[in-house]
């Protein structure tokens, strides 16, 4: 997925729904965004390649929904 997919995606949602990360489809999970970090952001000095590779975004993880932060395992199925 690329940032213009991602967009269209979203663009009809309601602005003030919550955005959630559900990770792990086996052991579905869920967890607050902590932020948004691009590839040019990386320090000068980061020794992961990986990290400055490109033309990337990373969606950070952030604290997990509840006490309880089980995702319902149907948004795997649905994510389109």
């Amino acid at each position: 997925m690329n940032v213009g997919e991602l967009i269209e995606r979203l663009q009809d949602l309601d602005p003030q729904a919550e955005v959630r990360l559900a990770t792990q489809p086996s052991w579905p999970l869920q967890f607050h965004v902590q932020g948004v970090a691009i590839a040019p952001d990386a320090p000068d000095n980061d020794d992961d390649s990986a990290a400055t590779d490109g033309n990337a975004v990373y969606i950070v993880e952030g604290e997990p929904v509840s006490q309880t932060p089980y995702a319902p395992s149907w948004v795997f199925a649905a994510a389109d």
